[in-house]
């Protein structure tokens, strides 16, 4: 099992071509479909829009 986590500075464009290259991606792997010597592996991606850089915390 891993984890992996990385804060990127995306335009909103950027951040759907972004998302539009991941289910390339993914769909890509897909269409591999069960064989020898595979094993099934669930990927779960989540998005999540962070403060930007530099404003203020709800609590300031």
């Amino acid at each position: 099992m891993g984890y992996r986590q990385v804060a990127l500075d995306l335009t909103d464009a950027e951040a759907l071509d972004l998302v539009g290259e991941m289910a390339q991606l993914f769909a890509r792997y897909a269409e591999l479909g069960p064989g020898p010597g595979r094993r099934r592996r669930l990927i779960s991606h989540v998005i999540v829009p962070a403060r930007d850089a530099g404003a203020p915390s709800p609590e300031e």
